[in-house]
């Protein structure tokens, strides 16, 4: 008798299993794909010129789209593993992962070309990117540090988008 019943909660679970799935919020979001592939290119960080390589892609059931992004110069090494969730209506948040340690929450937006993610950074307080796609081969990601009342630019890096990827 206890393995009939063990047998109806496990065949429930897996039948709602699922549904319960469908229930996580808008699958792969369409506007995001012109971001997949894999970018390179230069620019400026704190003044100082930087090297930077950035990859897109879809994971977790195409319900994320994973960031991966390295970048050499404008002050040290630094590297990003971030994760994107389409909320629907053009609103995302996301877990950004850092090698200076830091783990967080942020919240982005799409307004016609450009994805702003922003958030509080542990130490230098608010930030915001700005990815902005010019046509379907080019990417400026700009960064801003809030200071006072406005943002001030922090850093520009233009990167095109490599074929075949």
């Amino acid at each position: 008798m206890r393995n009939l019943v063990l047998a109806l909660v496990l065949g429930a679970g897996l039948a709602l299993a699922p549904a319960a799935a469908q229930d996580r919020g808008p699958p792969r979001d369409v506007a995001l794909d012109r971001l997949v592939g894999a970018w390179s290119g230069e620019g400026q960080v704190g003044g100082k010129d930087a090297l930077v390589f950035a990859g897109f892609s879809w994971a977790l059931g195409e319900r994320f789209l994973a960031l991966a992004f390295a970048r050499t110069g404008g002050g040290g090494a630094y590297e990003v593993q971030a994760y994107l969730r389409p909320l629907g209506g053009g609103r995302y948040g996301g877990t950004w992962l850092d090698s200076l340690g830091e783990v967080t929450s942020f919240e982005a937006r799409a307004e016609g070309d450009a994805l702003t993610l922003e958030w509080a950074h542990e130490v230098a307080g608010p930030e915001r990117i700005v990815l902005t796609l010019e046509g379907a081969q080019r990417l400026v990601m700009t960064s801003f540090e809030r200071r006072g009342p406005a943002w001030e630019p922090a850093g520009r890096l233009v990167l095109t988008k490599e074929q075949g990827r």
